[in-house]
Parts: structure tokens; C-alpha cells; sequence
């Protein structure tokens, strides 16, 4: 899938179509973004958060400030004079995915993202590209999204509906997991 990704042609062109789908839900609100790596989307502005990790803990924060190159050699603000923004004060976070199904997330498989996301009450906005989506079994401890905006539509596709934009492909069914409590995921 992250050759899949790394291949894509017409890259600006679909970046561009993801933060224009992207535009109504970020206007005006606190963001917590990311550093594009493997050939994820690429739609960070400047003035929005970026996570600082630490390896030996697997957790995450999110901050501004200037930048430097972390654990991973990914660009993130420098936790020595970083400007830390508590989960609470994140309206939305944008979310990398290696894959998605609806609203499940395939990640890296560190957790560094489903244990903050469930930290906080943000909107969640997966980003990725259309050729991404794929079926697979979400894990139990994994965190779906609110929502995910590809370079060719939203999903849920109510979304859609309510902002006048292009409808897309239909997700495929995805397999649910039970939770810890017997319900679906």
C-alpha cells in the first residue's frame, strides 16, 4: 500500500483536490497536522501543530514552534522550546493512514495515534488517497475516525451532501471487530 502511495501521479493535483475538500472543516479552528512521510498527503499549513513523539514511552503531543528532526528523522517541533497545545484545545486532527476501509485506519502499527486520539474529543480527519482505501480488519484498539477526506470525496458521504461536494466510490464493507464490551467497532 505505501508503494501504492509513493507511486501516485498527478500528485499536486490531487493534494490540491484534498485541501480544498479539506478547507470548510479546518477555517477558523485549532488543527493538529503532520509531516508527510512514504508518500503520504501533503497538506500542512504553516500556524498548524505537528506531534512530537517519544519512542521510549510510544506517546505523542502536539505543538508549534521551530523545527527539528525527530526520533524517526521526520520534522517536529523541538520539545526544548516547543509550545505544547492540550488535547482539549485541538478542535481537529488530521490523521495519516497507510490504508483505510470507511472509517477504520491502518496505521504504522506503533499506536502513537490511537493513544492520543483517545485523548481527546477533536474532530478526526483521516487523510489519504482514493487508491488507498482497501479491506482489512481494524483491531481492537484501533480508533476510527469521524471522517475521511480523500483527493476524490468524503466519507461518510453525508458530508458530501451537506458541503456540495463530489460524491465518492461507495466504501466497501469492512469487517467489524467485536470490542472488549461485545459491540461491533
Amino acid at each position: 500500500m505505501i508503494r501504492r502511495r509513493q507511486a501516485i501521479t498527478r500528485r499536486a493535483e490531487k493534494e490540491q483536490a484534498l485541501k480544498d475538500r479539506l478547507a470548510p472543516f479546518v477555517k477558523g479552528k485549532t488543527v493538529a497536522a503532520y509531516q508527510p512521510v512514504r508518500g503520504e498527503a501533503a497538506v500542512w499549513q504553516p500556524g498548524w501543530l505537528l506531534p512530537v513523539t517519544d519512542p521510549e514511552t510510544k506517546t505523542m503531543r502536539f505543538a508549534t514552534g521551530p523545527l527539528r528532526s525527530g526520533a524517526w528523522g521526520i520534522p517536529e517541533p523541538d520539545p526544548a522550546t516547543a509550545a505544547f497545545v492540550s488535547p482539549e484545545d485541538i478542535d481537529v486532527i488530521l490523521v495519516p493512514m497507510v490504508a483505510f476501509c470507511g472509517l477504520h485506519r491502518m496505521g504504522y502499527g506503533q499506536g502513537f495515534y490511537d493513544r492520543y486520539l483517545r485523548r481527546t474529543k477533536a474532530l478526526k480527519i483521516g487523510i489519504a488517497f482514493a487508491c488507498q482505501e482497501t479491506r482489512f480488519e481494524p483491531a481492537p484498539w484501533d480508533v476510527d475516525m469521524d471522517m475521511v477526506i480523500t483527493d476524490t470525496g468524503i466519507y461518510p458521504p453525508v458530508y458530501n451532501e451537506t458541503r456540495d461536494l463530489p460524491q465518492p466510490a461507495s466504501a466497501p464493507e469492512c469487517q467489524q471487530t467485536p470490542t472488549e464490551t461485545g459491540k461491533s467497532s
